[in-house]
Order: structure tokens, then C-alpha cells, then sequence
């Protein structure tokens, strides 16, 4: 043990020393999530490259893995990289399923919808940013919580549920007001007159205005404000041609730099205005701004309107049926992007009833095997108590059986006895008459009833009842001849005094149920007890038959006996 004892505090040692290390290897890298973390809304790009030097090597437990997925996730979508598949945000979804905090479970959800958003699939991003609303009460996190009502107002805008949207985008500027981000919840009150417009809830949309004017208006910077601007032309372009143009020049002095501009916009105003020199010059505009503008339908649609308008027809139709033919391929793109969505819609509706069939048919069949496992096991039982009563009812005859073979036997050895002590022929040839429905009975001790040769023998013998009562008069007659004769004299016939010595012999009245049966039991009893002048509530049938065997009227067993 002293040679050992070296080692074994050597050995105590590194594990105190790798404990230490992993330790602060842990402290490290939770240091540098914490600093990525704080930095991630100011500065996202400081932050991935923070996450970047973190090894994945030296991430300890879940809780870690998962708070580093979720920040590098987030720092990604922060960053405009866009991701496609869940491989990175898979372990905090996993972990902050059932773990962590409402603002990290909304966060999880968040931008794993975004994920899916990005790959195209807006069902499944719609169903976690469902799963992350279920946070949004609880979460301290009030912009991140505006960013998910945001997303939500999008993905149904897009699929033209515009009351949802609309919803939504009054939640984010609810979320974004708690967050004290006058910039955010300007743009998404905005985006809710833009959809009210759509709905032609024009008051709903006038008041939402007025209070961005009076309320926000001095927390918004000169790209909200030229967005609110923009909002007013396009609800009022159609109208009220006069406010618009009075939003139209507030929206040009607000904004200056010539890329920002929505010229397309700008030119059909003053196109509806009727000043079509200036329309010229906001188109001209666009293809400075937009050097994709014959790529653009509202280019076309412009040049053919302005063209039109200035007399310039041959360029009218040129632009024109470039406008048909960019309107006919952008329609058929739409048509076919429409076309996927319902149809991946209506694919994951048909999976998910898949499953709900699959889940409900698993259930009933379920439900099935388990009853007719019950009903299979009920009439298992049905049968073990059934076997069980079989059997009872076997041993119990098998008993009474038993005792009629040692009451025969009794029977046999008696006229055995007075056959060697009687010198009457008559009386001697009545014994061998009665010995020789007997001789199935052994007197040898090494032969007993469990002999099945013996115990046949006596079955086939009990199915002739009246050979029985013959056996038990006849052997009666000569062993109890007083007894015979009382009965007799009683108005019993040779049946029911046979049925008689039975009960002398021993035998209770259940047992020769068994011999007789029930009905025929019962019969006989009535009538013996008619006969011998016993009533319902007098003494027991079996006790009286006994009573009769009193020794004084026993049959003297002598040489001259009858």
C-alpha cells in the first residue's frame, strides 16, 4: 500500500488539475458568449467574429452548445447570411425545448422560422414562429419580441391574409413602443396603413397616420419619415390628387439621394397630375437609379403611358408590348410560385392528415388488440373456472365413488361372513346371487379402487341404478331383515327401501344426488318420506333411516338365519 500510495496521489493530482482546466476552459468560452451577446444588436459583424474564434472542441454540456447555436444563428441572420438548412440551430431547438428562459425559447423559434423562411418553406417558419409566440407574454425581450410579430405580419401578407397581417403589425409596434424604439415602431405602424389601405380601412389608416405624425414624428429619421410619405401618395394618388402631390414634394424634399427615390411612383403621380414633363424627368430618373429598369414592368407601363401622352405612339406601342411581355412572364412566375405554395400547402396538409389517420387508425387498432386481449383473457378465465369447477366436480364424484366402493366392499365382506356361517341353501344361493353383481369388488388389500379396471367396473355398474338398489335390498334383506321388513310394512317398495339402505349404508343425501341425480333424488326422498310419516319440518331423512338400525333391531347373524 505505501509503494501505491505515490501513484495514487499523482493520479488525485491530474484529475484536480484536468478538473481546473476544464473549468476555466468552460469560463473562457462563456466570456466570450457573453461579449458576443452584448455587442450583437450595435455591432453583429464584431460579434461573429467573436463566435468565430469560440471552438466547438471547448463548448461544455448542452447549455452551452445550445446558447452558442442561438447566438451564432442569430448573428448570422444579423449579418444578411442567410441559412437554409437547421443544422446550426438544431441543438438549441433541442435544447430550449424544454429548457431555458422565455426570451431564449422565442429567440430559438424565431430564427429557426427564419431558417425555414430562407429555404422557402413558409408553413413550417410559420409553425415556429406560432411555437415562439407562445413566449411573447413572459419575455423580457421586447424587440425581439417585435421582430417575431414582424416576421408573422410578413409570411401572412404574403399568403393574403391581410387581416392577420394587419393584426401583427400592430403587435410589433406594440412590442417595439415597450422596447422605446420610436424607429422600429414607426415602420411597422406604417406597414399597418399600407395593408389597412389594402383592406380599404381608410379610417383605421387615417388615425394610425395621424398619431405617427403627432406622436413618432420627432424620434424618425429621414428614411421613416420619407417612408411615411410614400405611404400617404400611394393611399391617396387615386383620390385625392391634390394631397397627394402635397405628400409627393414633402417626400422629395425628405428624401435626396436619387437611389432611394421610388421614381416609378414619383412619375405616375405627376403623370395623374397631368404634368407629363415632369413624369418624363422622374422616368428619366429611374433608369439612372434602377440600371435593371427594362427589367421592370412599371418602366414599361410608364413609358407607354408617358409616351402616349407626349404623341409619341410608335414608342407607345414599342413599350407597350414590352410591358405585355414582362407582365406575361412575371404572371406565369408568379403563377407557378403560387401553384408550389399550394401545392406544398396542401402536401403538408395531406401529411400531417396522414399522420392524424395513421395516429387515429394505430389508436383504434390498439384499442382492439387491447379488447380482444380482455376478451380473450375473460374467456381464458371463463374456461380455467370452468376446468377448475370440472375438476371439483371430478374429485367430488370421484370421492362419492370412493365411498360407495368401500360401502360395497362392507356389503360384499358381510355376505362373505354369513355365507360361511349359514347352512340354509336358500339363504346361500340368495348370497351367491347378490356376490355375483359384486365381483368387480376386491377383498385383496393390493388391489384398490384406484385400479382402473375396478374403477370401470364400478361406473358401468352405477349406470344401472336399479341393479344397485337390487345389490343394496338384497344384501339388506339378509344382513338387516328387521330393518327391510319395518320398511316394508311402511308401503315402500323395493326401490325406495333399496334407496333406503343407501342412506343406511352411510351415505348422505348429496351423495346420492351424485348417483341419482337431482330430480330423481328428489322424488324418491318425497315420496319415502310420505310413506314413513315424516313432515317438512320433522327430523332429517338420512337420521331417520339410521334410528331404524338400532341394535335391538338387528338381524342376529346365527346359523339358521333367514
Amino acid at each position: 500500500m505505501r509503494k501505491l500510495l505515490p501513484y495514487i496521489c499523482l493520479f488525485a493530482l491530474a484529475g484536480c488539475l484536468s478538473a481546473c482546466t476544464g473549468s476555466v476552459e468552460k469560463n473562457e468560452t462563456e466570456d466570450l458568449l457573453s461579449r458576443a451577446e452584448s455587442v450583437m444588436e450595435q455591432y453583429p459583424d464584431s460579434a461573429l467574429a467573436i463566435l468565430d474564434t469560440v471552438s466547438r472542441q471547448t463548448l461544455h454540456g448542452r447549455e452551452q452548445t445550445a446558447r452558442y447555436s442561438l447566438l451564432y444563428s442569430q448573428a448570422l441572420e444579423k449579418n444578411d447570411i442567410l441559412l437554409e438548412t437547421d443544422s446550426v440551430i438544431a441543438p438549441a431547438v433541442r435544447y430550449y425545448r424544454h429548457h431555458g428562459t422565455a426570451d431564449e425559447r422565442l429567440l430559438t423559434q424565431y430564427y429557426s422560422g427564419c431558417i425555414h423562411w430562407n429555404a422557402g418553406d413558409l408553413d413550417e417558419a410559420l409553425e415556429c414562429f406560432l411555437r415562439g409566440g407562445r413566449y411573447a407574454d413572459k419575455a423580457s425581450d421586447h424587440q425581439a419580441v417585435g421582430r417575431l410579430y414582424s416576421a408573422m405580419k410578413s409570411i401572412y401578407y404574403e399568403i393574403y391574409e391581410f387581416a392577420r397581417s394587419y393584426d401583427y403589425a400592430l403587435k410589433a409596434a406594440d412590442s417595439y413602443a415597450r422596447s422605446k424604439d420610436t424607429v422600429l415602431q414607426s415602420k411597422s405602424l406604417i406597414t399597418a396603413v399600407d395593408v389597412a389601405d389594402i383592406m380599404e380601412m381608410d379610417s383605421a389608416a387615417d388615425s394610425i397616420m395621424s398619431y405617427v405624425r403627432d406622436s413618432l414624428w420627432k424620434g424618425m429619421d429621414d428614411s421613416q419619415r420619407g417612408r411615411y410619405y410614400l405611404s400617404g401618395i400611394v393611399r391617396l394618388q387615386d383620390t385625392r390628387i391634390g394631397d397627394a402631390m402635397d405628400c409627393l414634394h414633402a417626400y422629395l424634399r425628405t428624401v435626396t439621394d436619387i437611389h432611394d427615390i421610388e421614381w416609378g411612383l414619383v412619375s405616375r403621380v405627376y403623370l395623374l397630375a397631368g404634368k407629363t414633363d415632369s413624369a418624363r424627368v422622374a422616368l428619366d430618373n429611374y433608369e439612372v437609379a434602377f440600371p435593371d429598369y427594362q427589367e421592370s414592368i412599371q418602366y414599361h407601363l410608364l413609358q407607354y403611358l408617358i409616351s402616349k401622352a407626349e404623341g409619341r405612339y410608335r414608342h407607345a406601342v414599342i413599350a407597350l408590348e414590352k410591358y405585355i411581355d414582362l407582365r406575361d412572364k412575371e404572371d406565369e412566375v408568379i403563377y407557378r410560385q403560387d401553384t408550389r405554395f399550394v401545392e406544398e400547402r396542401l402536401e403538408n396538409e395531406i401529411q400531417r392528415l396522414r399522420q392524424r389517420y395513421s395516429i387515429l387508425l394505430l389508436s383504434s387498432l390498439s384499442v382492439i388488440v387491447v379488447l380482444l386481449l380482455l376478451h380473450v383473457l375473460h374467456l381464458y378465465r371463463k374456461k380455467l373456472e370452468h376446468s377448475r369447477a370440472e375438476i371439483i366436480d371430478r374429485d367430488n364424484k370421484m370421492s362419492e365413488m370412493k365411498r360407495l366402493y368401500s360401502i360395497l366392499k362392507d356389503e360384499k365382506e358381510k355376505l362373505e361372513s354369513l355365507s360361511s356361517h349359514t347352512a340354509d341353501e336358500k339363504s346361500i344361493q340368495s348370497i351367491n346371487n347378490v356376490l355375483s353383481l359384486l365381483t368387480f369388488i376386491s377383498l385383496e388389500k393390493e388391489r384398490s379402487f384406484s385400479d382402473r379396471s375396478t374403477a370401470g367396473s364400478l361406473k358401468q355398474f352405477l349406470n344401472d341404478r336399479n341393479a344397485l338398489i337390487s345389490v343394496m335390498l338384497a344384501s339388506y334383506s339378509l344382513t338387516h331383515h328387521e330393518f327391510v321388513q319395518n320398511l316394508r310394512m311402511k308401503g315402500l317398495t323395493d326401490q325406495e327401501i333399496g334407496y333406503c339402505c343407501l342412506y343406511a349404508s352411510g351415505l348422505s343425501g348429496k351423495d346420492i344426488s351424485v348417483i341419482f341425480g337431482s330430480n330423481s333424488h328428489y322424488n324418491i326422498a318425497s315420496r319415502v318420506r310420505s310413506k314413513v310419516g315424516l313432515k317438512e319440518r320433522d327430523s332429517n331423512l338420512s337420521l331417520y333411516i339410521r334410528s331404524l338400525l338400532s341394535p335391538e333391531n338387528e338381524t342376529k347373524v346365527t346359523g339358521n338365519s333367514n
